[in-house]
């Protein structure tokens, strides 16, 4: 088994981008994928010139990746709604699916069609908790856990920042693979949008080495 470590942020939009490609990763069962968020957005309230940036940025990602923005979505970009952006609330929802037993990418996805696609606000509780629950947690015991991951957020955050820092990590999304003796390797993400099954052909190729 082949460890492969995932930087990401919920509220990135190159993450969402690489989502095939991920959902190869994360079903390879010759691989076992850790997470690592990076604490991108604290509740960033969108002026109207970051709306504008996000816009024609998500429109690159888009042709790029060929993943779709919803009419939802970019309707609340350009509406005259708060938008508020956070990273933050979403990943504790992402620490305690996996605390709960529930398939970490399964959430992470939801999360963000919710955002990208439907256009709800995965800022807040109550968005998070009709997920988890579609997902099959228990709605109090969910609830609980949330809160308790409240205190661990930010350790988990400073370490995945340490580790971006010890493996130059520059942004996200980067995966890498461990090898023996400490070795990562940097797996060519951008190189493979659109092209899930050469990825699955690569990822093979790379694994067999």
């Amino acid at each position: 088994m082949v460890k492969a470590h995932y930087f990401y942020d919920p509220m990135c939009g190159w993450c969402y981008g690489a989502t095939p490609l991920l959902e190869v990763v994360a079903a390879h069962p010759g691989i076992e994928l850790h997470y690592h968020p990076g604490g991108m957005l604290d509740n960033r309230l969108l002026e109207t010139g970051m709306r504008q940036h996000i816009i024609q940025s998500d429109q690159r990602i888009g042709q790029e990746t060929g993943q779709v923005f919803g009419d939802r979505y970019l309707n609340r970009l350009q509406s005259a709604e708060p938008v508020v952006l956070d990273s933050y609330l979403p990943t504790r929802a992402l620490l305690v699916a996996k605390d709960m037993g529930l398939d970490t990418f399964a959430m992470l996805k939801a999360i963000q069609s919710a955002h990208y696609q439907q256009g709800r606000n995965v800022n807040e509780l109550e968005t998070l908790l009709a997920i988890a629950v579609a997902m099959g947690a228990p709605s109090d015991s969910w609830l609980q856990q949330m809160a308790r991951a409240d205190q661990v957020l930010t350790s988990v955050i400073s370490q995945s920042h340490s580790l971006m820092q010890t493996h130059q990590v520059g942004g996200f999304p980067t995966l890498m693979i461990e090898r023996e003796h400490g070795r990562w390797k940097k797996l060519p993400l951008n190189q493979f949008y659109r092209r899930p099954a050469d990825w699955q052909q690569y990822l093979t190729q790379v694994l067999s080495v």
